[in-house]
């Protein structure tokens, strides 16, 4: 499945551009808090719904993400619905928790068209992203990016700002 793009010779310029007409409500409550004026707005999710067969193979730790939160002029959002363990180390970390905000797809929408870029494992909030025309990383097999290689990124950010 891996091989698909590479045997279809897909690359980023032929790739259909996201939908433009997407009907995202107009969600005016949720406004993205920024300590910092002008720092970038990355959305982290680590782990897929717990009650998938795959979640073990698809989720990782919140901890795997400690090695790029201390990157200057970057915000970083939790889009983790349930953060369940996770709640008193998120409570601990440079990340603003939005998980009581995220009552539907609809919500995470309204938060992810105000972000720059999305960093998550295999969730339905990657297709999300995608579909929203955002930049998107995805880690694989519980693996940061720095350590793993991404599967998928638009161009539109300076990944490597990003992981410098």
């Amino acid at each position: 499945m891996l091989e698909l793009p590479r045997i279809f010779g897909t690359t980023l310029d032929n790739i259909p551009p996201p939908i433009q007409n997407l009907n995202i409500p107009d969600i005016h409550s949720i406004k993205l808090e920024s300590p910092e004026r002008n720092s970038l707005k990355v959305g982290i999710v680590w782990k897929t719904n717990p009650h998938h067969t795959s979640a073990t193979k698809r989720s990782c730790k919140l901890t795997d993400f400690q090695s790029i939160l201390d990157i200057a002029g970057i915000t970083f959002y939790s889009l983790q619905k349930e953060p369940g363990v996770d709640i008193q180390l998120l409570k601990t970390l440079p990340i603003l928790d939005l998980s009581s905000q995220l009552n539907d797809f609809a919500d995470t929408a309204g938060i992810i068209t105000q972000l720059d870029l999305v960093i998550t494992v295999d969730t339905a909030v990657a297709h999300l992203a995608g579909t929203l025309g955002k930049p998107l990383m995805l880690t694989i097999i519980g693996q940061i990016l720095r350590k793993h290689k991404v599967i998928y990124s638009q161009p539109k950010i300076s990944i490597k700002k990003l992981l410098n």
